[in-house]
């Protein structure tokens, strides 16, 4: 509850109906087994088995999200099963107004990310946003740049944030928080941005359209209590990222870019590349430089055309990253 209260500035409410009891299953446990995430045809027969006996035990009628939990020691379920209205699973609720069901297996009882415990709440969450028609950011499997950034690209990630972009696509984000700036009408600009997931006024995306359907994007990120905490990791300071307009769901429609500072940081996310800027960090990307120029309550950053701010004695791609 109080993760959506800040990603969808307060947008987004719930109301939780437990069941109190177990609801024991008839027949074998292998006759409800997932192997893997989506399985098919096992998660639809999965569903169709599950939901008409919950259904007897359960009143599902005013219920839109419905989150199965599994025991334990359960070995049916080795990562995690879920559906949705568009992909026909389930229609066991076609009668009533249920818009997503989800499961976690025991892919969730281990250490996920820097050995921390995993999190159902994440998972839910991240589930939740396809529910409002969110994309998934890259790959279902593997590792994608901005997977540690989204929370829409990875629920076990180092920062559970919601990007701006995404906030802003959902409407969470007033008019007031976003700067938006095409390319062509760049000078010199020094802005003020709060960061991301703080409280009060001020802006918190910054939006510089490239193309017709593409854009950089710059936003301040703290790390906060949904995050999993890491000793000395720098995740506090501006982020930089593009949109391709092009992309969607199952893409890298988001990618973040790294400073030149980041090459073989031991403290990063991946321990090569640093995204998140550190003051006096550069970027030059698509003829647009971002200069980190300070970090507080509101980070203060300089953003100009490529080569429009002289850098005396050195190359301007790696004045103040050293």
């Amino acid at each position: 509850d109080e993760y959506w209260k800040i990603m969808s500035n307060e947008n987004l409410k719930f109301s939780w109906t437990i069941q109190k009891t177990w609801i024991r299953l008839p027949g074998s446990s292998a006759d409800y087994a997932v192997p893997y995430s989506e399985a098919m045809p096992e998660t639809v027969n999965f569903f169709n088995k599950v939901v008409p006996v919950v259904d007897k035990a359960f009143d599902f009628s005013n219920i839109d999200l419905v989150e199965f939990i599994a025991p334990k020691n359960q070995n049916i379920i080795p990562e995690s099963t879920q559906s949705f209205p568009w992909n026909a699973i389930n229609y066991p609720f076609k009668d009533k107004k249920v818009q997503g069901m989800t499961i976690l297996g025991k892919f969730f009882d281990q250490p996920g990310v820097f050995q921390q415990p995993r999190t159902y709440w994440s998972y839910w969450a991240h589930e939740l946003g396809h529910v409002l028609e969110l994309a998934h950011l890259g790959s279902g499997r593997g590792d994608y740049p901005m997977g540690g950034y989204e929370l829409m690209g990875m629920q076990d990630g180092p920062s559970r944030s919601m990007s701006g972009w995404i906030r802003f696509l959902s409407g969470w984000l007033p008019t007031e928080q976003v700067f938006c700036l095409p390319k062509e009408s760049l000078g010199e600009i020094n802005l003020s941005i709060k960061p991301l997931d703080s409280e009060g006024s001020g802006v918190r995306l910054v939006v510089i359209p490239t193309s017709s359907s593409e854009g950089i994007l710059i936003e301040s990120r703290r790390e906060t209590k949904f995050d999993v905490p890491v000793i000395d990791s720098p995740r506090n300071g501006i982020l930089v990222y593009k949109y391709n307009g092009a992309l969607g769901h199952l893409q890298n429609f988001l990618t973040p870019i790294a400073p030149t500072s980041s090459s073989n940081d031991a403290n990063a996310y991946t321990g090569i590349v640093r995204y998140i800027m550190k003051e006096n960090d550069v970027i030059s990307d698509s003829g647009i430089e971002i200069e980190f120029l300070s970090k507080g309550t509101f980070d203060k950053i300089l953003i100009s055309k490529a080569g429009a701010t002289p850098r005396p004695g050195t190359d301007r791609k790696s004045t103040r990253l050293n």
